[in-house]
């Protein structure tokens, strides 16, 4: 387990220099590099957690997957009533 976590580490550090080189080169506006960084931000934590919940319970990851998939229906709610 320590040495997926590790490597899981390693590559979201390796992502994460890839958003920095990226926003270097193109220079999108402020509003989209925060996007970014927000959408990493929040992203590492849930994969670290899906990681430590298979170690743990089945039970715990199919809840957590649960909360993802009724999060990603608030939004595509959200998203279709404001285009109609």
């Amino acid at each position: 387990m320590i040495l997926l976590l590790t490597t899981v580490a390693a590559l979201f550090a390796f992502g994460a220099a890839l958003i920095a080189v990226e926003h270097r080169i193109h220079r999108p506006e402020r509003k989209r590099r925060r996007a970014d960084w927000i959408k990493y931000g929040v992203f590492f934590p849930i994969i670290l957690t899906l990681l430590l919940a298979t170690h743990c319970s089945r039970i715990l990851v199919a809840v957590i997957f649960g909360l993802i998939a009724l999060g990603g229906t608030v939004e595509i709610y959200r998203n279709l009533n404001n285009r109609f």
